[in-house]
């Protein structure tokens, strides 16, 4: 931790215990949830509508072949070549959907910095017990117009950068697999902050998470186990409808379980959108201010 840390109490971002990061992150919401709202709902539907014929393509492949087994009857081999093509849909769609899920998390972040920066005095957490005091509570925020506007400016002209971290960090990630399960999920966790750090730094952005990282395990750790928890659960919920559609259609080889599948995938990422963004954010700020001297005044929307 940097020996100079000592965080102003009305920083919108950088907060001095677990209770005022958590705060701080929700403080954020009310003048940046439409915005957030809009983009990650234009990313959601465009990766429903992506989604929805390679699932569908899968599940007919799925059929094909149950189908097969059954006319030649049990333990009889099939040549699996003629099927590979509704398999490929689906591995096809991975890098796809990747793709609009980065951009969203980049222009999400963009937003909610946007707004931090914009307006410090105005998002500033409530004292314990009080109430919480935001730029759309006191008609001084951006509007969501002038949020995505700047969003689109500085989000736009990172997003290469983004592009290519992000592939060093799935290629980091299988290095990761390959050696074993646990070091995934210590550079899944290491690299969570990656999308702020591509928007608002130019340096060797994998090293830089890793420096912010460990500056104070304790307080790194904190913040991303929580945003980690709270994406499980969300996933735990989403999967669990996921099965009670598989349910309602007899199986996950028919038309309507494909776009149901498809539709809850999108709303999940709509929701963490919203809800995660902000915690991103106030999480970065917490790990670079316990590395070196740090305010949101500093940062750039």
């Amino acid at each position: 931790m940097s020996a100079s840390f000592a965080a102003d109490p009305n920083d919108p971002l950088v907060s001095t215990d677990f209770v005022g990061w958590w705060r701080r992150s929700f403080a954020l919401l009310p003048a940046t949830w439409k915005p957030l709202a809009l983009i990650n709902g234009i990313v959601a539907a465009a990766g429903t509508i992506v989604s929805v014929p390679a699932l569908v393509q899968f599940g007919v492949t799925q059929r094909q072949i149950e189908d097969e087994l059954a006319r030649r009857g049990p333990g009889a081999d099939i040549d699996l070549q003629p099927y590979l093509s509704g398999f490929g849909a689906v591995f096809a769609l991975i890098p796809v959907t990747g793709l609009l899920y980065l951009i969203g998390s980049l222009f999400s972040v963009a937003v909610v910095l946007a707004a931090a920066t914009g307006h410090t005095t105005n998002l500033r957490p409530a004292p314990t017990g009080a109430a919480q005091t935001s730029p759309a509570q006191t008609g001084t925020a951006q509007t969501s117009p002038a949020l995505i506007r700047i969003a689109l400016t500085s989000a736009t002209r990172r997003l290469p950068a983004l592009v290519g971290w992000s592939i060093l960090a799935f290629v980091l990630g299988v290095v990761a697999f390959g050696l074993c399960f646990l070091p995934v999920i210590y550079v899944g966790a290491v690299l969570t902050v990656l999308p702020v750090v591509v928007l608002v730094e130019r340096t060797n952005a994998i090293g830089r998470c890793f420096t912010l990282f460990h500056a104070d395990f304790g307080v790194a750790i904190s913040r991303v186990s929580t945003i980690g928890g709270l994406t499980v659960a969300g996933g735990l919920v989403t999967e669990l409808l996921d099965l009670v559609a598989a349910a309602v259609f007899s199986g996950t080889t028919s038309t309507g379980y494909a776009i149901t599948a498809a539709v809850l995938q999108g709303i999940f990422w709509f929701a963490a959108g919203i809800v995660l963004t902000p915690l991103l954010l106030t999480a970065y700020a917490d790990m670079r201010a316990r590395h070196e001297p740090f305010a949101t005044a500093t940062l750039t929307p």
